[in-house]
């Protein structure tokens, strides 16, 4: 399975990521100045022990989320 970025002209508003920034003061815990957001409409399709398969249904975007890479 691989990852693939689903086509743009097929993404509604909600699909595309945005970039919050933090408010100021920085909450406790924070770091970075904000977070990106992502397609709410991702949904966890499969996978197994070597890690987890993502996918849009609306947009057609999709990730592998490799276990072995985030250790």
């Amino acid at each position: 399975m691989s990852d693939r970025k689903g086509d743009p002209t097929k993404q509604p508003p909600e699909c595309k990521p945005r970039f919050t920034p933090h408010p100021i003061p920085i909450p406790p815990g924070a770091w970075g100045e904000g977070t990106w957001s992502q397609c709410p409409n991702l949904r966890e399709t499969g996978g197994g022990m070597d890690g987890e398969q993502y996918d849009c249904n609306v947009c057609g975007k999709s990730y592998f989320l490799d276990y072995e890479e985030m250790k």
